[in-house]
């Protein structure tokens, strides 16, 4: 055991090294800590809403640091730091100031570094939750490990809010309603696509609803769509039973509205988490949509009206049929109960007459025994 870094090594007979701990770093980078490129750091989601598959990565590539919320076999980054110039980096090592990512000939190729003045860095660690990338170091005053730096913000973390929730420029989660333009577009079953509903696919009737003023965090694994409109951005996931959100980004960035004519760049998610309002002033660039089912999304008035019908219609159905079980379940025990009292009458009606009958037996026995002693006295 190395006491200065905490590496657990063993070694061979000949004093080579064999394994040793810092090899194979679960979510810590130790200080002293170096590792060829590419390393990844893993951290399963500590959240209780979350699903239990869900867990986050820091890898360590030659080309980028990126972090990501890993789902099943889906998964997207949420921060990421590009080499610089187009340098390829070979190996990553942590000492007091940071964490700097080298080239072959040891040469800084980028860092990531605490605020100065701050006391040098014992470790860095993926936290599980909330999935931020986190230094520390040790308060000796309180004897305790304290957080030098934070990669991210609040409404920048994938998880700060529930997948139904937007982070407001103030921190605060806010249902998508909030957000959400009215009415919103319907993918209805063998629509036409020359209609002029922006939001029509084949399936299950769904609708895409615009939330105002909002983008995500997440970044997609697979490249974007690109030079299409919104329209064909919005369709294509209405249609698509795995994509539940859809990203559509102007390439003009001048600040007009999105027309239908325009052209940008598409991106589709299975997650609806990481939604957060745009705080730069480009707003008008971006168009965020959440899929909805047609009952729970709204629409036009009558739809509405139909929806709505139905569900108290089958509602009234559920209770109507609850009430006629009860009902029966009445009228069975009220037939047994009848039958049980009639058969303990009858069973008492056949007591009383074998005790009848018993006592007529005793009766003749009776009588015969007085005329038997009659006729012997007169003898």
């Amino acid at each position: 055991m190395d006491r200065k870094t905490g590496n657990l090594i063993l070694l061979d007979a000949q004093n080579c090294i064999r394994w040793q701990s810092l090899d194979d770093p679960t979510d810590t980078f130790l200080r002293g800590q170096q590792r060829r490129l590419p390393v990844h750091l893993i951290a399963p989601t500590t959240k209780a809403a979350a699903a239990s598959s869900v867990f986050y990565s820091l890898e360590l590539d030659g080309d980028k640091v990126a972090a990501y919320i890993n789902f099943g076999d889906t998964r997207y980054s949420y921060w990421e730091l590009p080499s610089p110039a187009n340098r390829t980096m070979a190996s990553a090592r942590l000492n007091g100031s940071g964490l700097r990512l080298l080239d072959l000939q040891g040469a800084t190729v980028a860092q990531i570094t605490p605020p100065v003045k701050k006391p040098p860095v014992s470790f860095l660690a993926l936290a599980g939750d909330d999935g931020n990338l986190v230094m520390y170091y040790y308060d000796t005053q309180h004897q305790k490990f304290r957080a030098s730096y934070k990669a991210l913000g609040f409404c920048e973390l994938p998880l700060s809010c529930s997948i139904h929730e937007v982070c407001s420029s103030a921190g605060k989660c806010k249902d998508f309603s909030d957000y959400a333009d009215r009415p919103p577009a319907r993918a209805a079953g063998n629509a036409s696509s020359s209609s002029s509903n922006p939001c029509e696919g084949d399936g299950d009737k769904a609708c895409m609803v615009h939330l105002r003023g909002v983008t995500t965090v997440l970044r997609t694994a697979s490249p974007a769509l690109t030079n299409v409109t919104l329209r064909e951005c919005v369709v294509e996931c209405a249609r698509n039973l795995s994509c539940n959100a859809a990203l559509y980004v102007k390439d003009d960035a001048g600040g007009v509205a999105a027309a239908a004519d325009d052209h940008g760049v598409c991106s589709h998610y299975t997650l609806t988490a990481g939604a957060r309002e745009v705080t730069d002033g480009s707003h008008l660039r971006y168009s965020y949509w959440v899929k909805f089912p047609a009952a729970a999304g709204g629409g036009d008035d009558d739809d509405d009206d139909d929806d709505s019908s139905l569900g108290k219609l089958s509602t009234g159905t559920i209770l109507m049929i609850c009430g006629a079980i009860d009902v029966v379940c009445a009228v069975v025990f009220v037939v047994l109960i009848a039958m049980y009292f009639r058969r303990l009458r009858r069973l008492a009606a056949a007591v009383d007459r074998v005790v009848e009958l018993q006592e007529g037996a005793a009766e003749g026995v009776g009588e015969q025994n007085d005329t038997d002693g009659n006729g012997s006295g007169h003898n």
